[in-house]
Formats: structure tokens, sequence, C-alpha cells
């Protein structure tokens, strides 16, 4: 199970570059034993980005056959947060900035981008990732 947030501010989502894997991401990762996935996105963002959310709901849960065939995506809606992005960790992240959701860069892995359309643009949901 892993976890991906859709940080907002006005037209702007946060995303991550990752020192270990091509392109833009939503912040996010792997729910550890014993907690829950709201914890983990919140965890997460706070880790990859430096930002404490505040208001977080579920935006969506995705099916991703990609990474494996029981993999599952949780994706939630952070709208309300402190702090100003930050690397924490510069073993893992290389990047963080807000981007508008009509300029998102072109390396914005595919997923990521889908879900930001889904939101910004009210295309319809996948269920898969």
């Amino acid at each position: 199970m892993g976890v991906r947030a859709l940080v907002m501010r006005g037209d702007e989502v946060l995303l991550v570059r990752m020192t270990y894997v091509k392109g833009w991401a939503l912040p996010g990762g792997g729910v550890d034993r014993g907690e829950s996935a709201q914890a983990a996105a919140i965890r997460e963002v706070y880790e990859e980005c430096g930002l404490k959310a505040e208001q977080v709901s579920l935006f969506g849960l995705y099916y991703n056959t990609q990474a494996d065939r029981h993999d599952h995506i949780s994706v939630y809606l952070v709208d309300k947060f402190s702090g100003e992005p930050q690397i924490i960790d510069t073993r893992e992240i290389a990047e963080v900035r807000f981007f508008k959701v009509h300029n998102l860069p072109q390396e914005l892995r595919g997923g990521h981008r889908r879900r930001i359309e889904e939101y910004a643009r009210h295309v319809p949901r996948s269920e898969l990732w």
C-alpha cells in the first residue's frame, strides 16, 4: 500500500524530484506497519517537503498494476498546511517546488499527472493508477 499527497496552494500543486528516479512526482511513499494511510501521507509530506499537513482528506484509491498486482495507492488532498517547502533529506529528495496546475513540468510521471488532472480539470477519475 502506498500513499501520495495532492498538496494544493490555490492553483498550484507541490511536486518533488527524487534523487533515484527520473521525473517529478507527488510527495508520498509506503505505509509503515501499524500506520494508517492518512498518517503515512501526513508523514511523507513532512519528510519529503518539510510541511505540516493540517487539513487532509481522501481524494481517491487507485490500483497500480505497474508495480505489483497487489499494489494500491491512496491519494490524499492536502489543502491546508503550515511551513514552507524545504528539502529535509537530500539523499532522497533533489528538489521540491510548487507548479501551476496548467503549467506542469514535462517530466511529471504519468499517474501523478492524471491525478492532478482529475483534481484541477475535473477529469473523470480512473480506478487505475
